[in-house]
């Protein structure tokens, strides 16, 4: 759109910029849930010689506490691709996220148990 006679579209960006203490309760609270409920399936496979569903668990344990540390911050994540290098530039973030979560990627399928430890 290149004009907004009205300011519609204006108006609803001011909204959508603010974001809300229910939005980030809400986002804390879900994903909060589910980087643990991840992690924990991780875990109590990790043994079982499935690598590929401790790492689908693994995955989403991970996206899921991406979005805890935007919703911390009170920033939208609104595409994966490149969220933990943002993360590490946040005010408040785990030291050497990035690392750490590179870390978890090169242990899994080798040593799982390390994999999920470190989440």
């Amino acid at each position: 759109m290149l004009w907004d006679k009205l300011g519609n579209i204006s108006t609803l960006k001011n909204i959508a910029e603010q974001y809300s203490q229910k939005t980030k309760r809400s986002i804390i609270g879900y994903f909060g849930f589910e980087a643990e409920f991840s992690s924990k399936l991780a875990e109590t496979n990790e043994k079982k010689n499935d690598i590929y569903y401790v790492t689908a668990h693994i995955v989403r344990a991970i996206s899921a506490l991406n979005q805890v540390l935007f919703a911390v911050n009170e920033e939208y994540c609104l595409n994966e691709k490149k969220a933990v290098d943002m993360i590490d530039s946040f005010n408040i973030h785990p030291i050497d996220y990035k690392d750490k979560v590179n870390s978890i990627f090169v242990a899994i399928g080798t040593e799982n148990a390390n994999a999920c430890k470190q989440i």
